[in-house]
């Protein structure tokens, strides 16, 4: 049985995206969920714009990126250092990854949040179109 974060009477949950089951980006329920599997649950769409996107970025890769520009863009956008992302809405995370890759066209499409089963840590995962080519020392 799938189940639902809160919803509230805009269709929107407690953080500002998208009330969805349990599902992966291509709409399959997950096989482990965060409610029954809390620290070792499958990675599963929190916001979801369309299926099609350019880049992904974890949010564990933002920070070795550039700890300090990513603790600088997060104290600007969040008020805090934090690598959570969970309580931050769609339109901030917009914001800092626009800062982060000096892009200001750059357009989150997506979000999911995952578990890392070796610590029992959430991720996110951020699915966006953006015209930054990445090197080859990127890849």
């Amino acid at each position: 049985m799938l189940k639902k974060t809160r919803e509230y009477s805009d269709g929107m949950n407690a953080y500002g995206f998208r009330n969805e089951p349990y599902v992966d980006w291509d709409g399959k329920p997950v096989e482990r969920t965060k409610h029954e599997h809390g620290y070792s649950y499958s990675a599963y769409v929190v916001y979801k714009k369309r299926q099609k996107y350019q880049h992904v970025v974890y949010s564990d890769r933002l920070f070795m990126q550039g700890p300090e520009k990513h603790d600088e863009l997060c104290e600007k956008h969040f008020g805090d250092q934090g690598q959570a992302w969970s309580n931050r809405g769609r339109d901030k995370i917009e914001l800092f990854l626009q800062d982060f890759y000096n892009d200001h066209g750059l357009e989150l499409v997506g979000i999911m949040e995952g578990c890392n089963v070796g610590n029992g840590y959430p991720y996110w995962i951020f699915m966006f179109d953006c015209d930054f080519e990445t090197s080859e020392d990127d890849e």
